[in-house]
């Protein structure tokens, strides 16, 4: 049965995974025969396999990854979850804010993804309503991403947590 507390740890190990470039541990979220859809507009990534090459190639080119995930609405076996990235792509400071639109089986695995997404340059800051938890919280910047030597600090409605201390990709 898909509730909320599974989608959120669904959705912690896809953070954790991103923000490792880990394209095994992506692929581990997915059962035999899934689809996953990253662009509406292009077929999807068909499989365990399919999905893990698409990762594998995709995070090539990222680094110093931060996500923040919000707070998934479940319905059913199906659920969508915001999310919101702060990474450098081919040296550049990129935010990528989307949601994935998902569908899982009965042993928590996801069987369809569809993700819609938004990039602009730069680091930005989710505001204050991002997530839908109401609640607020801080991520400090890796330290070559804080802004003038302050804290550094960003903001967002979501789960407390820290960055990865050496971010790959």
């Amino acid at each position: 049965m898909t509730t909320t507390s599974s989608v959120e740890a669904w959705a912690e190990a896809y953070r954790q995974a991103w923000e490792e470039a880990d394209a095994e541990a992506v692929k581990a979220l997915f059962a035999e025969g899934s689809s996953y859809r990253s662009n509406i507009f292009e077929d999807p990534h068909i499989g365990r396999d399919g999905i893990e090459a698409y990762w594998a190639g995709v995070t090539e080119t990222q680094s110093d990854i931060v996500v923040l995930m919000g707070r998934p609405f479940v319905d059913g076996s199906r659920a969508a979850v915001e999310f919101w990235t702060t990474m450098r792509v081919d040296d550049a400071d990129t935010t990528l804010t989307g949601c994935l639109l998902l569908t899982f089986d009965d042993e928590g695995l996801c069987t369809d993804l569809r993700e819609y997404w938004h990039f602009t340059s730069g680091i930005l800051q989710p505001p204050a309503s991002w997530g839908s938890l109401g609640r607020e919280f801080s991520v400090q910047a890796p330290p070559d991403r804080r802004q003038g030597g302050s804290a550094g600090t960003r903001h967002a409605s979501a789960p407390r947590r820290s960055p990865p201390e050496t971010p790959s990709g």
